[in-house]
């Protein structure tokens, strides 16, 4: 009877209240309950959540007892708990212990459960334990009609009258008149059928709801990122602003111009090789993520909306040069955290912290390091919660939902877009963009009054140094092109085209010494880029030391570096080398 009680109240529990059995730590060394053969007393454990805050509901079987058993018990129970809730990641744990008797024993259980039931090591922990006394319980007979079995029962108590559970917004008199018809119709081991076959429906909802997609498009954006990467080390170098702007990475001035599809393109460049490392193992690991919850076509807006979404809250609120994945990436957390208000429970259960402090420390470092594009990050983490609430999630309709959440995402993006295009219009670094253009058609008056308005707007960062001192190189205006970026290298610059320009104004100066250690220094750094080596071989050259600068062509071509100008640089020394060349 008392077996058949336990899996009655389980059975209603997990089908009624969303219950699940779970087990906890150290179950099987800790059993002190057994019955007159030495078998151990059932033990069930069920556990549910509502968000952060886990309620666990334990049935453990019990015959007579002394109480230093029950005070064992309980203290054992006690010390697993703090474990488990750390495990759960829980809140907040409520612990209901129930002890289910055959009959009242002599000697008084519930003052010594009335005696133990604060935990005082942790104020997050509660548990309340009860005695449940079979002794008054009706059993049917075999030979009594079913309406004769049921007017008995419900004369005589499923025995839960004297359990609280209102604030877990679960009726005892609803539970107990569950249990009686699973008393009175079903075996123990039809109850545990039919507990197995709850289990087994929940795990393909929840199957239904992690598997509903393959990554298959989170494959492809890792391949494609990596393809993208390494093009860009081999053109030139991934952590050079001319290779990246002349590669569709987010450059302002040009998007102000019309290069509109930059607000895409930047999701698939990456600068250096920890960017691109970085950024994989969070699309891997997020990107399948999302992909399995809302399939790939869904996965495949969110992502690309994101990115999007990132690069145009970077061009409304950074000047700088970007690229990444990141908006997408944390688009994906947006994605999740949508994901978390509609399954809310689900999400804690599974995934929720997780997300939630990944998520705290990714937005913390980004606030911190002023490298790290922040605006992009957040634009990112905005666009993929609107986008999966745009779509939805798979089985949900939602239509006044997604309508309003395109209106409203259509509204910010159009904002943002002008936002954008006022604030870059007036920024510095479209005013060298301009410059620079002004020089490519000689027009050098232009250049300098484009230069004069920039300076007025001058930002106090070495990325605007080091363009402000290339026009200023194209300008030959040598001097002051040296002073911007020895001031590029003292607030911490390492860029390949910094000490490229570097050794270019030294260069103008005469100071051929220092131009080559400035090239020297950057073909160790980058032995790829062709631009060092031109410059290096053409300084010897200058320099009259024509079989270094061959010695230095000679190197360039064993990486495989070949380009027009390397050939007629080839072609100037070996003219020098039968005198049809004079001196430069």
């Amino acid at each position: 009877m008392r077996n058949r009680w336990i899996w009655a109240l389980t059975l209603t529990l997990s089908k009624y209240y969303q219950f699940h059995t779970t087990e906890l730590p150290d179950t099987k060394h800790n059993v002190v309950f057994r019955d007159e053969g030495g078998e151990p007393l059932p033990q069930l454990v069920l556990l549910r959540n509502q968000a952060r805050d886990f309620q666990i509901i334990r049935i453990q079987g019990a015959s007579f007892v002394w109480g230093s058993t029950l005070t064992r018990d309980i203290r054992q129970l006690a010390d697993q708990l703090p474990a488990f809730r750390k495990r759960l990641r829980a809140r907040k744990l409520e612990v209901i212990n129930l002890y289910v008797f055959p009959f009242e024993p002599v000697s008084s259980i519930q003052e010594r459960l009335d005696e133990m039931q604060i935990l005082e090591e942790d104020d997050r922990i509660t548990m309340t334990s009860y005695p449940i006394f079979l002794n008054d319980l009706y059993v049917p007979y075999a030979d009594q009609s079913e309406q004769v079995q049921e007017k008995e029962t419900e004369e005589k108590e499923i025995q839960l009258a004297q359990l609280d559970w209102s604030r877990w917004d679960i009726d005892t008199s609803q539970v107990a008149a569950h249990m009686r018809k699973h008393f009175l119709h079903l075996t123990v081991e039809e109850m545990k059928h039919e507990l197995r076959q709850e289990e087994r429906k929940k795990e393909k909802q929840f199957a239904s709801i992690f598997k509903f997609g393959r990554p298959i498009l989170t494959y492809a954006f890792l391949v494609l990122n990596a393809l993208v990467y390494f093009f860009l080390e081999y053109v030139g170098s991934s952590t050079d602003p001319e290779t990246l702007i002349t590669y569709g990475a987010k450059w302002n001035p040009s998007i102000v111009d019309g290069q509109y599809w930059r607000l895409l393109s930047a999701m698939f460049l990456h600068i250096g090789i920890l960017h691109i490392i970085m950024n994989s193992i969070a699309l891997y690991f997020l990107g399948s993520l999302v992909e399995r919850i809302y399939g790939s076509l869904r996965f495949l807006w969110i992502y690309l909306f994101a990115g999007f979404a990132g690069t145009l809250a970077s061009f409304a609120f950074v000047d700088n040069l970007a690229a990444g994945a990141s908006g997408a990436i944390f688009g994906c957390f947006g994605a999740l955290l949508y994901f978390g208000l509609k399954y809310r429970d689900l999400f804690f259960r599974t995934l929720g912290m997780d997300v939630l402090i990944i998520l705290l420390i990714n937005l913390g470092i980004g606030a911190v390091i002023p490298m790290i594009d922040n605006y992009g990050h957040v634009g990112g983490l905005l666009g993929g919660f609107s986008a999966a609430v745009m779509l939805s999630l798979p089985h949900k309709r939602a239509v006044l939902e997604r309508v309003g959440a395109t209106v409203v995402t259509v509204v910010l993006v159009v904002g943002l877009i002008l936002f954008g295009f006022k604030q870059a219009g007036t920024s510095p670094y479209y005013f060298l963009h301009h410059a620079g253009l002004a020089l490519e058609r000689n027009d050098q008056a232009e250049a300098r009054w484009f230069v004069a308005q920039a300076r007025e707007l001058a930002y106090d960062e070495p990325e605007f140094d080091i363009q402000l001192g290339m026009v200023y190189n194209q300008l030959q205006d040598y001097d002051e092109a040296v002073t911007l970026l020895e001031q590029a290298e003292q607030k911490g610059a390492q860029y390949e085209a910094l000490f490229i320009e570097h050794g270019v104004a030294l260069m103008g100066l005469e100071r051929y010494d220092e131009a080559r250690d400035q090239l020297t220094q950057v073909i160790r750094r980058s032995p790829h880029l062709e631009e060092p080596y031109l410059r290096l071989a053409f300084l010897l050259m200058q320099m009259s030391q024509w079989e270094e600068a061959a010695e230095v062509l000679d190197r360039a071509e064993e990486r495989d570096i070949e380009s027009e100008r390397m050939a007629m640089l080839r072609d100037m020394i070996d003219r020098r080398t039968i005198g049809e060349y004079p001196e430069p």
